[in-house]
């Protein structure tokens, strides 16, 4: 997936609280993030400390995180979820991202899907965790960052889904 000349780094997962939001809000405007991760709730993440306009600081939940993203800056998020969890009603965790970031976000699912990822045009996040509590403030998960070698989110994912033979949903 990753050329040679793309820098890899580890991170500590306990940098994920502040390193998801860091990564979602450098991704540039009027593009699309795609996240892949079978189980998701509305997390608080750790907005970096803020210049200028920038009205979400410090502990935030996920959802309002996405929301304020997608009005203020025009992204676009892609959330691939197991499918389990969009039927046969949406699960109570995906409630609150699915309610006020709605218009900007689409939940897709996949069956039995394990992966973890979080994609921007030129960031990858690979990781363990789900985007839970405890994965993200209790447990000991691993974490990868790269550059996107494909300068594509969604290309990206779709190299992804093609080297396991899968199709891309919802699509």
């Amino acid at each position: 997936m990753t050329h040679a000349t793309t820098l890899r780094t580890s991170w500590s997962s306990k940098s994920l609280p502040w390193l998801i939001p860091t990564v979602l809000v450098s991704a540039p405007r009027d593009s699309t993030i795609v996240v892949l991760t079978p189980w998701v709730e509305d997390v608080i993440v750790s907005v970096p400390k803020c210049d200028g306009d920038r009205p979400l600081c410090g502990s935030v939940k996920l959802s309002l995180l996405l929301e304020w993203l997608g009005r203020a800056h025009n992204k676009k998020f892609v959330l691939y979820v197991r499918d389990d969890q969009l039927r046969p009603t949406l699960n109570y965790r995906l409630r609150p991202i699915a309610g006020s970031a709605h218009p900007y976000v689409s939940l897709r699912g996949i069956a039995l899907l394990h992966a973890k990822l979080l994609v921007t045009d030129s960031v990858v996040v690979e990781t363990s965790a789900n985007l839970l509590t405890n994965s993200l403030y209790r447990n000991l998960e691993l974490v990868s960052v790269y550059s996107n070698p494909e300068n594509s989110a969604v290309r990206h994912v779709g190299r992804f889904f093609a080297a396991h033979s899968l199709t891309l949903p919802g699509r």
